[in-house]
């Protein structure tokens, strides 16, 4: 599901030689364990995403998520961003409930680390539900430049991952997961659109803490270095298909 898509002419694209969505997930999440540590174990059943984002690139509606915390690390090639509210044109001063559910796909298959336990192919289910503020839509002139607004957010939710892309059957593992952060959304008037619209949903995990433990980082070095094998696979798959 695509969701937050201008029509229109977009932005140039960046960095063309290496894929966005790896882009996004690599970046914010090493930014994320430069900021935190995992946590210690708790005999409360909720485990806290300490690090990671969930993102929907501009380019061109890409999305994924990476989650990490204490003894677990996931990443998700494909989520689906279910606004509480939307706007199209977006009228300026309006304001903007930036609120959202995210429900992860089955498909394509992702990568986990759980307790312990390596997934090198497992396929996702659960969803998130984001309490967020809200932001004051700007006034965008024609052309730029466009502005990224954001605000806190807390959410609960479960992470699940399925041997099979049914999800049928007893899931490997279920987490029921908390935490909080900060979201952002961009707005946009194209000369080629009538008014202002949305794009570029982004959420980064945050968890105040002062120096990441070895052993979140060996998972975030897990869960990049998979992002990188998968992207190198599809395009020597594209390679030999032209």
């Amino acid at each position: 599901m695509r969701t937050l898509r201008p029509c229109g002419r977009r932005p140039p694209n960046i960095g063309r030689n290496f894929p966005g969505i790896v882009r996004a997930l690599i970046g914010a999440s090493l930014f994320g364990f430069l900021l935190t540590a995992g946590l210690p174990a708790f005999a409360d059943p909720v485990r806290i995403v300490t690090s990671g984002t969930v993102s929907q690139l501009v380019e061109d509606g890409e999305t994924g998520a990476a989650f990490f915390g204490s003894g677990f690390a996931l990443t998700s090639a494909e989520v689906d961003i279910v606004p509480a509210e939307l706007c199209s044109p977006c009228i300026p001063g309006r304001t903007l409930n930036l609120s959202t559910t995210i429900r992860l796909s089955a498909f394509p298959p992702g990568f986990a680390i759980v307790d312990g336990h390596t997934y090198e192919e497992v396929f996702f289910g659960g969803r998130l539900d984001i309490d967020a503020g809200s932001v004051i839509v700007p006034n965008v002139p024609v052309g730029g430049p466009y502005p990224q607004l954001g605000t806190a957010f807390t959410f609960l939710g479960t992470l699940q991952g399925f041997a099979d892309v049914t999800r049928t059957g007893t899931p490997l593992f279920s987490l029921l997961v908390a935490g909080g952060g900060h979201t952002s959304l961009g707005f946009f008037n194209y000369p080629t659109q009538n008014g202002i619209t949305t794009d570029g949903w982004q959420l980064e995990f945050e968890q105040a803490a002062a120096t990441p433990e070895p052993g979140s980082l060996l998972l975030f070095a897990s869960g990049a270095a998979w992002l990188g094998r998968r992207w190198k696979m599809q395009r020597s798959a594209a390679v030999s298909r032209s």
